[in-house]
């Protein structure tokens, strides 16, 4: 908060929006480049179009690991 001159509520939100959706799209990204062997448009693709909303959707997909969010989504829970 004292860093960026943000109120709580926005330091507050911009938190949850890190920790619920942009660190989990950032290691499924890493998981599905480097285990999975997506090409880097592919699992561009497939955060923005799946992943994004799997998250807004279930906060709950944010605690799996990698490979039990990609399971996740695809099954469409």
């Amino acid at each position: 908060m004292k860093l960026c001159a943000a109120d709580r509520e926005e330091a507050t939100n911009a938190f949850r929006k890190e920790k619920f959706m942009l660190y989990p799209c950032r290691e499924l990204y890493q998981y599905m480049i480097l285990e999975k062997g997506f090409d880097e448009h592919d699992a561009d693709m497939f955060i923005h179009k799946k992943a994004k909303c799997a998250f807004a959707d279930n906060r709950e997909l944010s605690k799996l690991s990698p490979a039990k969010m990609f399971d996740a989504i695809n099954k469409g829970i």
